[in-house]
C-alpha cells in the first residue's frame, strides 16, 4: 500500500512516519536475529577455523560497531587477548586488529599486527591487515609492502595515484580518483 502511495506522490507526514517506524522496527529486530545466529555459530568452538564462523565472527563485530558498540567489542577483544597473554590463534589476533582499526586507533592497530607477525611469520593476513591499516594512515608506499609481503600484487599505479592526489587540492578529482584507486587488488 505505501508503494502505491509513494509512486502516486500521496504520502502524508503521518504516513512517512509510519513507514519510517515500520522499517526501524524491522531494523531492530533484523538486528537481533542476525546477532543470535552470529551467536550460534559462535557457540560452537569446534568449528572455530571453519569459514562460517570466521565470518560470523567478523560479521558480529562490524554490526557492533554499526550499532555504536565498538568500545564494548574492542575492550571484549583486549581483554581476551590479555587474559591468555597473547596465546589465543591467528583469527582471534585479526579480530582484535580489525577491532581497532574499525574504532580508528590505527597506530594501535598496527601494533597488533606487528605483535602478530612476530608470533606467526608466515600468517599472510596478519601482512595483508597491515596494509589496509597503512592506507588508512595515508602511508602507501608501507602499504605496498606489507600486500607484497602477504603475496599480494597491488596495482601500483593506482596506488601511486592516490598517493599522488594526496598533494593536489581538487577535491572532487581527489574523492574520485580515490573511490576507484583504494584497495585495488589484482
Amino acid at each position: 500500500e505505501y508503494q502505491k502511495l509513494m509512486k502516486s506522490g500521496e504520502l502524508s507526514t503521518y504516513d512517512k512516519w509510519d513507514y519510517g517506524w515500520l522499517h526501524m522496527e524491522m531494523m531492530y529486530y533484523c538486528k537481533d536475529e542476525a546477532l543470535k545466529w552470529f551467536d550460534e555459530v559462535l557457540s560452537d568452538k569446534t568449528q572455530k577455523n571453519e569459514l562460517p564462523y570466521r565470518r560470523a565472527a567478523t560479521m558480529k563485530q562490524c554490526m557492533l560497531f554499526a550499532f555504536g558498540r565498538g568500545e564494548e567489542i574492542l575492550a571484549e577483544r583486549q581483554r581476551e587477548m590479555d587474559l591468555a597473554h597473547g596465546a589465543l590463534d591467528e583469527r582471534e589476533w585479526c579480530l582484535l586488529i580489525e577491532a581497532y582499526d574499525r574504532a580508528g586507533q590505527y597506530e594501535k592497530a598496527l601494533s597488533v599486527c606487528r605483535d602478530a607477525m612476530q608470533k606467526f611469520p608466515d600468517y599472510w593476513e596478519f601482512h595483508f591487515l597491515a596494509g589496509i591499516v597503512s592506507c588508512s594512515l595515508k602511508e602507501y608506499e608501507t602499504a605496498i609492502t606489507y600486500f607484497e609481503n602477504a603475496g599480494i600484487r597491488i596495482a601500483l599505479v593506482s596506488l601511486q595515484l592516490t598517493k599522488n592526489l594526496n598533494t593536489t587540492n581538487d577535491t572532487e578529482l581527489v574523492r574520485t580518483a580515490k573511490a576507484s584507486a583504494e584497495y585495488v587488488i589484482v
